[in-house]
């Protein structure tokens, strides 16, 4: 079963570059698009109403 047949409405992906950049996939229709990169820190500093997660 895929992410998308099971209805996950969003994942991250955070590569392990320097930034450790982390990569938002959000369901949309009947594919994943990416919403937003980031470096993990910022991420981790900042609060989910910044990111429409919360």
């Amino acid at each position: 079963m895929t992410s998308r047949a099971a209805g996950i409405p969003q994942y991250w992906v955070i590569d392990q570059d320097t930034a450790q950049t982390v990569a938002m996939y959000r369901l949309e229709d009947d594919h994943y698009v990416v919403r937003a990169t980031m470096p993990l820190a910022w991420l981790l500093n900042t609060g989910l109403e910044e990111h429409d997660l919360g």
